[in-house]
């Protein structure tokens, strides 16, 4: 069976506890996702980077982690002109210790409620905000937000 969804798990998200508990995690997903494929980031700009890879092989791309990696989804998920990918969506299981993302719009903090949520497959549109500024080496830069 083909995956309709790509996990982009932070397992440092939660000071480390997603990595720690990713087995269980991952069981409890298959148990309410549709099928998925997992892509563990490695570093910053990891996820950014999976996820760019990913638009238009998966349906939905989902950030587990918390703000950071939901940041790093989004980014992946506009292309270089600066228009959103049509031709997928972003998810969230929030499992960071930051949740002001999920919490501005309403997404569960509970593992299983925000898998049920994802799994029912609603979408909204959301706002996408561009940032342009000096970068730490001086060079310009551009960062997309939610």
């Amino acid at each position: 069976m083909t995956a309709s969804h790509l996990l982009i798990v932070n397992p440092r998200s939660a000071g480390g506890s997603t990595g720690r508990r990713w087995q269980e995690i991952e069981r409890q997903l298959r148990d309410r996702l549709p099928p998925f494929d997992i892509a563990f980031t490695n570093g910053p700009r990891h996820g950014t980077r999976l996820a760019a890879d990913a638009a238009g092989r998966y349906e939905v791309v989902v950030a587990v982690g918390g703000d950071g990696t939901v940041d790093e989804v989004v980014n992946g998920l506009v292309d270089a002109a600066g228009a959103v990918r049509p031709d997928v969506a972003a998810g969230v299981i929030p499992l960071g210790t930051g949740a002001d993302f999920v919490r501005s719009l309403g997404i569960p903090r509970e593992l299983e409620q925000a898998a049920a949520l994802l799994a029912r497959g609603q979408r909204r549109e959301i706002d996408v905000g561009r940032a342009c500024f000096r970068a730490f080496d001086g060079s310009q830069a551009v960062r997309y937000f939610v």
